[in-house]
């Protein structure tokens, strides 16, 4: 299977505001990078306003899996 959801293949991605000092901004939501020099950032906390994240796949597609990957081992 392919990830429909990344750059290269496509996709576009936007959120509810991506953290201005963190390079990069929403194109880390798909990049297909990993670790904290890929990670996303909000520019606000879950308790001050919602966030969110779209994907956009550019066409109709079935999806039979999403996988999601947060807080990598080095930010323990």
């Amino acid at each position: 299977s392919r990830n429909a959801a990344l750059a290269s293949h496509g996709a576009v991605v936007r959120s509810s505001g991506a953290d201005a000092t963190a390079p990069g901004g929403d194109a880390l939501l798909n990049d297909g990078g990993h670790g904290v020099a890929s990670m996303w950032v909000s520019n606000h906390r879950t308790d001050e306003a919602p966030v969110w994240i779209e994907v956009d796949l550019g066409r109709v597609q079935t999806v039979d899996r999403v996988a999601w990957c947060a807080d990598p081992a080095e930010l323990d």
